[in-house]
């Protein structure tokens, strides 16, 4: 317990809770971006700015790169930024996705894309994926799961 976070105007035996991060609550504001901080949050987003300075760099060195791995990783990073090239071409990069997807007409057809996500190592929102037999370990089944159909952050399931 560090005692600057510490309210001692609080009985410990009253409150022991805010006895002991009172102060901590009184000066510290959660961001409205974050549903709660502490050092876990603190060190995520420092390894996201030292990631960002790493792509950042390898992104403006990839035209004149050496190394092969880093070049690749400086041009994937560069394009996949390049947020002008991206509202200029729309969706002309996924039309044939699209078109696929608009395709879809019965069950069947449903069933087969769901088979064509699994083949090329998409997430579909019904993965298949091997699982040992429960009943026999030695044989290994198929097991169906719902995939991502969850909210992406706690606020939108209380709106």
């Amino acid at each position: 317990m560090n005692a600057t976070f510490r309210d001692t105007t609080c009985a410990p035996c009253k409150d022991f809770w805010r006895y002991a991060n009172g102060a901590w609550l009184d000066q510290t504001e959660i961001p409205a971006s974050y549903t709660g901080i502490g050092t876990g949050r603190e060190m995520a987003d420092r390894n996201q700015e030292v990631l960002h300075r790493v792509l950042d760099g390898a992104a403006a060195k990839a035209p004149t790169e050496k190394d092969p791995t880093l070049k690749k990783l400086g041009t994937l990073y560069a394009v996949l930024m390049d947020s002008t090239r991206a509202d200029r071409e729309g969706t002309k990069p996924i039309a044939a996705d699209l078109a696929r997807i608009d395709a879809i007409k019965t069950r069947e057809d449903l069933r087969k894309e769901f088979a064509w996500f699994a083949a090329h190592g998409i997430a579909s929102p019904f993965p298949l994926q091997p699982e040992v037999d429960p009943k026999e370990s030695k044989q290994v089944i198929g097991q169906i799961s719902q995939g991502g159909l969850g909210l992406p952050e706690r606020d939108l399931y209380f709106r």
